[in-house]
This record gives structure tokens, C-alpha cells and sequence, in this order.
């Protein structure tokens, strides 16, 4: 219920922006990393749509989460071919470079 108000489109002041910074912490841990990529939940593409979000919290919460998703936290082994890795991952190298995207 928490992710889905953090996903939905933030009102006047941004109530929870914060939970970005939950879901860094939760994306740690392997659990964590397998529940937010249960298939048929959406909740990858719900993350990967808040790296365009105004607030530089959600930004950054978001990206450093799919980081952890991405390259496991706790080194959680996962194949290069996994949509999370070549997406996302993809995603995360642009943001992180000096480059304009």
C-alpha cells in the first residue's frame, strides 16, 4: 500500500517522497530484491518511472534502489541477460555519467 502511494503522481508537497529513501534500505537485502521483481507486479517499471520525477529525493532514492536491485546489494547472482540488468542498468550507467543524457 506504502509503494503505491509513493508511485502515484506526488500532491502538494510530496508526502512521500521519504519512501524512496525505504526502498534503498529495503532493495538491500535479497527479500527485498525478490519482492519488488515478482512478475506481474510492475513495480521495476514503477521505479525506473520516478528517475524523471521533479523531487531529487524520489530521483535518487529510485536509483540508488535499482542499483541495489540491479547489481545485488548482497551479491544476489543474477545473469547479464535479466531485463533488470540490461534496462535498467543502461538507465543507471546514463545517469551516473558526466555525459548529457
Amino acid at each position: 500500500m506504502l509503494l503505491s502511494r509513493f508511485i502515484q503522481q506526488p500532491g502538494a508537497g510530496d508526502p512521500y517522497a521519504h519512501v524512496a529513501y525505504i526502498l534503498t534500505n529495503v532493495t538491500r537485502l535479497q527479500k527485498g530484491q525478490e519482492i519488488l521483481l515478482e512478475p506481474g507486479r510492475g513495480y521495476l517499471d514503477a521505479l525506473v518511472s520516478q528517475l524523471n520525477a521533479d523531487n531529487a529525493v524520489r530521483r535518487q532514492g529510485c536509483s540508488t534502489a535499482l542499483r541495489n536491485i540491479c547489481f545485488g546489494a548482497q551479491v544476489m547472482p543474477r545473469p547479464a541477460s535479466t531485463p533488470c540488468v540490461t534496462a535498467t542498468g543502461a538507465a543507471l550507467c546514463r545517469l551516473q555519467s558526466t555525459l548529457p543524457l
